[in-house]
């Protein structure tokens, strides 16, 4: 009974595999997971069997909820067309509430959550070589080239933490060049969200925006306003020299000019979010699109 399931198990992974490789057959990324099946079938039959044996005994592990045993959760569960840590990218116009789902992407799944942004701050911290450059770069008031970005990124997502649990770029990439870069290096990712407004709910975000200086936390005037009775906290809040309308809609011209290029890279894996909705809405959707669009149950992703 015990081989029959097993059996069954890895014939029914072997199928989900053999459907991909057919629907990717015409390209590099199919052959490359045709080379892979054998290790595939091997990977596939041990995770079941382990499974199966441990189906029956249930432990006080599984109310861990560290990154480590929700990425555990995850490889036991795993039974789609994706046989590997997630790899997601998350897109969307300034201040389309990237961040905030990529947090809660990150909760869910136990991924390495990665910005631009953060992983330059990281670098000029650490006082690297390439954090070095990109300082006097934006020292002198310049944007960071595209290829040295490229190749932080690059870099970052060879680390282990990356490799064992899977990543979720936010906001990168921004242009051709950068998704052409990332395809080009071997990078492939299993979905692509992108977070669509309109420019005039983005400006409106962006212009009442303001930043607690003391704990970095975010408040907007109307939408999520710091609370009333803390008279402190509200006199010390600043807004950002860059969130005005006038700025703002620069960065909108910026992401409208390159967004349509870097979709085109990720059409196969693109899915579309309205970022117009709640927070938790949008939440519960992205997790709803991403067990019908990537094959990963909602019982993986933690609420």
């Amino acid at each position: 009974m015990m081989k029959q399931l097993l059996l069954q198990g890895t014939l029914s992974l072997l199928l989900c595999y053999w459907v991909q490789v057919v629907v990717d057959a015409s390209t590099q990324h199919g052959i490359h997971q045709l080379q892979h099946l054998p290790a595939f079938i091997d990977s596939s039959y041990s995770r079941i069997e382990r499974h199966t044996l441990s189906s029956s005994t249930t432990t006080d592990d599984d109310d861990d909820d560290s990154p480590s045993s929700r990425q555990a959760n995850f490889d036991k569960k795993s039974c789609g067309n994706i046989s590997h840590p997630p790899r997601i990218i998350i897109a969307g116009a300034p201040a389309s509430g990237k961040g905030t789902q990529s947090e809660a992407i990150r909760d869910a799944l136990g991924v390495v959550h990665i910005s631009t942004g953060d992983i330059l701050r990281e670098n000029i911290a650490k006082n690297t070589k390439l954090g070095t450059t990109a300082k006097g770069y934006m020292d002198r008031g310049e944007l960071v080239p595209d290829e040295l970005i490229i190749k932080i990124i690059k870099e970052r997502l060879q680390e282990d933490d990356c490799k064992e649990r899977g990543w979720l770029l936010d906001g990168f990439p921004r242009t051709r060049t950068q998704a052409d870069a990332l395809i080009d290096a071997g990078i492939d990712a299993d979905c692509f969200l992108i977070l669509n407004v309109s420019d005039k709910v983005a400006i409106d975000r962006v212009v009442g925006r303001r930043i607690d200086p003391v704990t970095g936390k975010i408040y907007h005037m109307s939408f999520n306003p710091p609370p009333q009775n803390d008279a402190a906290l509200i006199n010390r809040l600043v807004q950002r020299s860059d969130d005005t309308e006038e700025k703002a809609r620069v960065r909108l011209r910026q992401f409208h000019s390159n967004i349509a290029s870097v979709k085109s890279r990720y059409k196969k894996v693109m899915v579309k979010v309205d970022g117009t909705k709640s927070r938790d809405h949008i939440s519960n959707q992205i997790k709803i699109e991403l067990s019908k669009r990537c094959g990963w149950k909602n019982e993986q992703m933690r609420s």
